[in-house]
């Protein structure tokens, strides 16, 4: 947590070491520092556990769609593209599909299909790759198989380029 034992998760010997040494100039708390904010974070939980709603609950309660979406630049055919690429999801159909919000739906969903295209081997590579570095068609195939179709619309421009 602190001092000498900041190193990253996993990452025993002499690397785990050096790493944790930087960290701890940048993060320079002591054991009882790092035992006093876990603390206090965990006060902090429980405060907002106690006034907040049981997020299983709000499943009924809640109306209207998700929105997710990513806007996407590359090349195709030799020429610079954008588009936008989403899916939207009705909390209602949902909730009377599952018990439970269009944001649980759209999380599990995806996380599934992801498991599954190892399980298939379609996503087998040796070493660490993140989903994205994968070939998306059959991902994006099982997305409309269970329930999250999506669309896509080529835009004129990146509409995020003027943003820092």
């Amino acid at each position: 947590l602190a001092g000498s034992n900041i190193r990253p998760r996993g990452m025993p010997g002499a690397a785990g070491a050096l790493i944790g040494r930087v960290a701890a100039k940048f993060a320079p708390l002591t054991d009882n520092m790092a035992m006093e904010l876990l603390v206090h974070c965990a006060q902090e939980m429980n405060h907002l556990k106690a006034i907040l709603p049981d997020p299983g609950s709000l499943g009924a309660l809640t109306k209207g769609r998700t929105c997710i979406g990513d806007v996407i630049t590359g090349v195709k055919d030799g020429q610079v593209k954008h588009y936008f690429i989403w899916n939207e999801c009705d909390h209602e159909a949902c909730y009377a599909e599952t018990g439970a919000q269009g944001v649980s739906y759209t999380t599990g969903v995806p996380a599934m299909i992801g498991a599954k295209m190892v399980l298939e081997g379609k996503w087998k590579k040796p070493g660490v790759w993140n989903m994205e570095q994968h070939d998306p068609d059959p991902f994006m195939h099982d997305l409309n198989l269970y329930g999250l179709p999506w669309q896509q619309k080529e835009l004129p421009e990146n509409p995020l380029a003027s943003i820092g």
